[in-house]
């Protein structure tokens, strides 16, 4: 065993969108990772940030209250975050 979690329903707080943000840098130098995921630990709306083999090299989900609050997201924590080279964002439909 790990821990526990909580399963918080963040529809009822307010935070009905979820979004997938896949995120590539400039560069996969340590200091460019590092600097990228400090940043991302202090970004208020991300909730889990992995690392990922392949084309990107991470990808975020991020909460937000509604499509139109994920642009202000955008604009203030994602394309703030340092190193980016580009930023590709999908929106979940439904979960189940």
């Amino acid at each position: 065993m790990r821990g526990y979690r909580a399963d918080v329903n963040l529809r009822k707080l307010g935070m009905g969108a979820t979004v997938m943000v896949t995120i590539t840098l400039d560069s996969q130098s340590e200091e460019a990772m590092a600097a990228f995921e400090g940043a991302v630990a202090e970004s208020p709306s991300i909730l889990r940030c992995h690392l990922m083999s392949g084309r990107n090299d991470y990808h975020l989900t991020v909460r937000a209250a509604s499509i139109e609050d994920y642009e202000r997201v955008h604009r203030q924590e994602i394309a703030r975050l340092p190193r980016v080279a580009r930023i590709e964002t999908a929106f979940a439909l439904r979960r189940w």
